[in-house]
């Protein structure tokens, strides 16, 4: 599709703010918010299929970017392939559930290469997730007073472990990321 250069532009410019917006907010909510970060992450892969189709001229990708996309979608396939032939089952639904949420990479991959978000959005959401996810394990951590178990753990509102691998994580992220700063 084509349209004026300035409708163009300000759709260009409308998205590019919207995208950094919740690419900032994503690590921040992730951790902390029921479900808002797997909504952030369909809103982005949603707005990825759009920009395809609004993407004037299409650039081939880099071959190692299309080995990433195969091994993507191999390992989907495997997933489908095991829970028809092995076990369709309710808790191989919910697991071929989350290993579909691998295969929105791909739209988001294309959206942020056609919307090319500025850096800040990354670096500093990544610290302030890690920041919030910091404030979020102490206050869990320590602020419930008695509890039935000898050492509390903080889960925010995911479970305990991936709480705290992805809390680490985010944090050595925006320590990766010091230089930026």
């Amino acid at each position: 599709m084509t349209l004026p250069n300035t409708i163009q532009n300000n759709l260009d410019l409308s998205l590019r703010w919207i995208c950094s917006a919740l690419v900032f907010s994503f690590p921040v909510t992730v951790l902390t918010a029921d479900e808002i970060g797997s909504a952030t992450l369909f809103i982005l892969a949603l707005m990825g299929i759009i920009a395809v189709f609004f993407q004037s001229v299409r650039q081939p990708l880099p071959h190692d970017i299309k080995l990433i996309f195969f091994a993507i979608l191999l390992f989907f396939g495997v997933a489908l392939l095991s829970y028809l032939f092995v076990d369709m089952s309710d808790i191989s639904a919910a697991k071929l559930g989350r290993y579909a949420r691998f295969l929105l990479v791909i739209p988001l991959y294309y959206l942020l290469r056609y919307v090319r978000i500025p850096q800040q959005a990354l670096w500093y959401g990544m610290a302030f997730g890690a920041i919030v996810a910091g404030l979020t394990a102490i206050d869990q951590s320590f602020s419930h007073g008695t509890t039935t178990t000898a050492w509390p753990r903080a889960s925010g509102s995911v479970n305990p472990i991936i709480f705290g691998n992805m809390s680490l994580l985010m944090a050595m992220i925006s320590i990766a990321g010091m230089p930026y700063f």
